[in-house]
């Protein structure tokens, strides 16, 4: 995995916080912060790990946790 896929995520994942539409319209600002924190604080934890299994690993896991966020509408 290329460090340009890294950041590619990491944009997406900021798009998505952007754009979030909470189920409960008062809760909304509250999940945009939210996923905004958890990527950051993921991706700053991870910044190090330079074996590309383990980044490919990474990566799949926050694919999924964007699928499910999306899928039931839970950050």
């Amino acid at each position: 995995m290329s460090r340009r896929e890294v950041l590619n995520l990491y944009r997406r994942i900021l798009k998505i916080a952007r754009d979030w539409k909470s189920i409960n319209p008062e809760d909304t600002l509250t999940e945009r912060k939210f996923i905004r924190n958890e990527a950051r604080t993921q991706f700053r934890e991870n910044k190090s790990v330079t074996d590309k299994e383990k980044v490919k690993q990474l990566i799949e896991e926050a694919e999924k946790r964007i699928a499910i966020a999306q899928h039931y509408g839970i950050p």
